[in-house]
């Protein structure tokens, strides 16, 4: 399946995303796989796993020097690496033996190989069985619209930080900021109608532009 571009960038080259449906019980499991997402993926937990050996560098240099010298504060530091770069981490096995008072540390190739094959990879949960995998996957990515959507009233709209203290005041400015967001969808879909149409973002207008022009 390939993604299609957004009216407002029609230019935008999308990935493809592959989705696969099973039925487990009362819900449905899509199971989604995306190549851009692949490539993101590899570059968050390359970058992870150069931080990762080195701070075991670092660690390891504070135990042969002698400044950190209590296996349990040695543990304590390994647990805390763990929990900074779990991505990666777990491809590890770090370990000290406190009569050599040396740290190691070996990666697992088998590990490292499984979560290679993962990158990319995410699952969808729904009760929805009516819904096709297609139908529940585009769902989910429209949340991506309506989160941009949202940043741009609460940046260049202004319409954040919340100061009323009055329920009706509040209930007023959410009413405000989904009302805005529905122009907003309105806008797009008009402009998907034609092809010939444009949208151009400046600042805090959004102009529809005739591309015949």
């Amino acid at each position: 399946m390939i993604r299609i571009p957004s009216p407002r960038n029609a230019g935008q080259e999308k990935s493809a995303v592959r989705i696969k449906r099973q039925v487990k019980g009362n819900e449905v499991y899509i199971l989604c796989v995306s190549e851009g997402r692949q490539e993101k993926d590899r570059a968050i937990r390359v970058t992870h796993e150069r931080r990762l050996r080195r701070d075991l560098e670092k660690l390891k240099a504070r135990v042969e020097k002698g400044p950190l010298k209590d296996a349990k504060k040695i543990y304590q530091a390994i647990g805390r690496l763990e929990e900074r770069y779990p991505r990666v981490a777990r491809s590890y096995r770090m370990d000290y033996d406190d009569e050599q008072k040396a740290l190691t540390w070996q990666e697992d190739q088998e590990k490292k190989a499984v979560a290679q094959e993962l990158d990319g990879g995410y699952v969808l949960r729904t009760d929805r069985q009516d819904l096709s995998a297609d139908e529940i996957w585009r769902t989910y990515i429209l949340l991506t619209r309506v989160e941009a959507a949202f940043r741009a009233m609460k940046s260049s709209l202004a319409e954040r930080p919340i100061f009323h203290q009055l329920e009706n005041r509040v209930q007023t400015h959410i009413f405000l900021c989904v009302l805005a967001y529905h122009l907003l969808v309105a806008i797009e879909m008009a402009a998907a109608e034609r092809d010939d149409w444009l949208l151009e973002r400046s600042g805090t207008s959004l102009t529809l532009l005739d591309g015949k022009q």
